[in-house]
């Protein structure tokens, strides 16, 4: 086996599907597990491929909300008269200034407290289900897979405030793979409590989603969508994968069923969406923004 066996996306799958590197090896008959674990490691070091901790944000029991705003003009001044607790903020830009806000708020907040002299809210609505792709090993495709879980666990504020660390932590990821070691440590530095290894382990743990995505040194790209349904969804990510313009995601929050309108976490390439000699075949009645990420804020104002 060499790396050529093994392109990014096909790790990609494998690692998403498969999880363990000794069942990998099995199907690409590669020669020890060392060696296989040097190909990603090569791939993680050289921003081919990515490492993701994917929390469902809907199973908290505090409203979680998403708040697109446009700044009429570039300044500080915060288009909000209340301060909102704000899990990220990402930064943007479309012909104006823009922030993609996830706040701990509902919609009311934001709309009774948005400042419209200098800001218009462009959409707000809470986040019902987060969706995880599945990357086809022998096609550049993705499924989409539901993160079902019970909303009836009781967090406690530790609890809540780990699931937004680890959020952060993966929005955008830091380079490489994190064990578990690492990542103990870091909420134990973020967080200043001394048993976060047991709120991790014994709350935390089993709602945690590690998915792998493609990066090859892509742009960090936003792309809310309107699609009548699901299967529109999936066929539109595809698209925009066999088109080059993305080269993979890694969740998506759905904020309704049908339509489906919903935020793509993803991969890509900003300037091929304003080049015509990248396009991709057509999907009536799907809609969808780019909003490239320049850059991020994390926790509250």
């Amino acid at each position: 086996m060499n790396s050529s066996v093994l392109n990014p996306w096909k790790i990609v799958a494998l690692l998403n599907t498969y999880k363990k590197l000794s069942i990998i090896c099995d199907h690409v008959n590669c020669e020890n597990e060392q060696k296989l674990s040097r190909i990603i490691r090569r791939y993680f070091r050289k921003r081919i491929i990515s490492e993701h901790l994917v929390l469902p944000l809907e199973i908290i029991q505090l409203p979680c909300s998403v708040a697109i705003i446009n700044k009429f003009q570039k300044t500080k001044t915060s288009c909000l008269k209340k301060p909102p607790r704000v899990i990220s903020k990402y930064i943007s830009f479309t012909g104006v200034p823009v922030e993609i806000n996830y706040l701990i708020e509902d919609c009311n907040f934001i709309e009774e407290n948005l400042d419209t002299s200098i800001c218009e809210l462009e959409l707000c609505e809470p986040i019902v289900k987060t969706l995880i792709p599945l990357e086809k090993i022998d096609s550049y495709e993705v499924e989409l897979i539901d993160t079902n879980y019970s909303l009836e666990k009781k967090f406690d504020s530790i609890d809540i405030n780990m699931i937004l660390e680890l959020f952060r932590l993966s929005s955008p990821p830091v380079d490489g793979e994190l064990d578990s070691n690492e990542i103990i440590e870091y909420l134990n530095k973020k967080l200043g409590v001394k048993n976060s290894k047991y709120h991790y382990y014994s709350h935390v743990y089993k709602y945690v989603i590690k998915h792998y995505s493609v990066r090859n040194n892509a742009d960090y790209l936003l792309i809310l969508i309107s699609s009548p349904g699901r299967k529109e969804l999936e066929h539109t990510i595809n698209n925009l994968l066999k088109a080059e313009l993305i080269t993979g995601i890694w969740q998506i929050h759905s904020f309704s069923k049908i339509p489906v309108i919903a935020l793509i976490h993803a991969w890509g390439y900003f300037e091929r969406f304003l080049d015509d000699r990248y396009e991709h075949g057509i999907v009536r009645n799907t809609y969808y923004t780019l909003y490239p990420v320049l850059g991020v804020k994390h926790g509250y104002e």
